[in-house]
């Protein structure tokens, strides 16, 4: 019965590392794409890993005749565990994103913001960033909600409500719901919502989480003043503006007819 929990327990892992390092993959070898060649960058990882399965065969043919107890095999497998997955994060901690993915945005907003001196702001190098990002980040920010699951969280009771959201989803392709006492976000996305109006919508949110940290010249200055400003930053110092990686939902409100 153990041997079979075993092997199903296995074969579940099996394939969540298989997703996960598909996904990651994907991620990795678009940004190594640098002119817009990923068939032969995808062929050139697939060498390379056919290669490095063939060491480790050769090396497993060597190594197996002196592992020949139950010690030694649960030595050898604890190591080469540790090795592999120590290998794995030192090669993901060495790529340089030049994309903004949430916790990328935050840290660049927050050096925007604690540096302005009612002029400019500064912001980090890709390089500088990729040294400061976390292994595990999450916030309390959900991009792509739905205008149902916002109506139902701020109960609304009047069409006074949904017209605000209206109004803020035809002036600017988004409408954020907060919940101040909780610090959570809810940002809904019109159908018209470019990837600047995702950026834009994510660096108010962060205005709004870190209000009581600002000055007054940051706060005098108008989000939208500020947002271009932090944008021609990011573009001056290399970073890639015209695409994101934030872990936006699919909703999108349809606003044909309105006005």
């Amino acid at each position: 019965m153990m041997d079979f929990i075993s092997t199903l327990l296995g074969s579940v892992l099996r394939s969540l590392v298989g997703v996960a390092g598909g996904a990651t993959r994907a991620s990795v070898t678009e940004h190594q794409a640098r002119r817009n060649n990923m068939g032969d960058v995808s062929a050139k990882d697939s060498s390379q890993e056919t290669a490095v399965s063939l060491f480790g065969l050769l090396l497993g043919l060597v190594i197996t005749p002196y592992i020949d107890t139950d010690t030694k095999t649960y030595f050898a497998f604890v190591i080469l565990t540790l090795l592999h997955i120590f290998s794995n994060y030192r090669a993901v901690s060495s790529l340089v994103m030049d994309k903004l993915n949430r916790q990328r945005a935050f840290i660049q907003v927050e050096r925007f913001l604690t540096t302005f001196d009612g002029q400019n702001g500064q912001v980090y190098t890709p390089s500088e960033v990729s040294k400061k990002e976390n292994l595990y980040y999450s916030d309390n920010i959900k991009l792509g909600a739905s205008l149902k699951s916002i109506s139902d969280k701020e109960n609304w009771t009047t069409s006074k409500d949904l017209d605000k959201a209206v109004a803020s989803l035809l002036e600017n392709s988004f409408y954020i719901s907060a919940d101040s006492e909780n610090r959570k976000f809810c940002v809904a996305y019109s159908e018209t919502a470019s990837t600047r109006d995702i950026l834009r919508s994510y660096f108010k949110v962060s205005i709004r989480i870190a209000k009581n940290k600002l000055t007054g010249t940051v706060l005098g200055a108008g989000e939208d003043v500020l947002f271009e400003k932090f944008m021609a930053g990011l573009e001056e110092k290399g970073w890639t503006t015209k695409a994101h990686l934030m872990g936006v939902g699919e909703w999108r409100c349809s606003l044909k007819g309105n006005k």
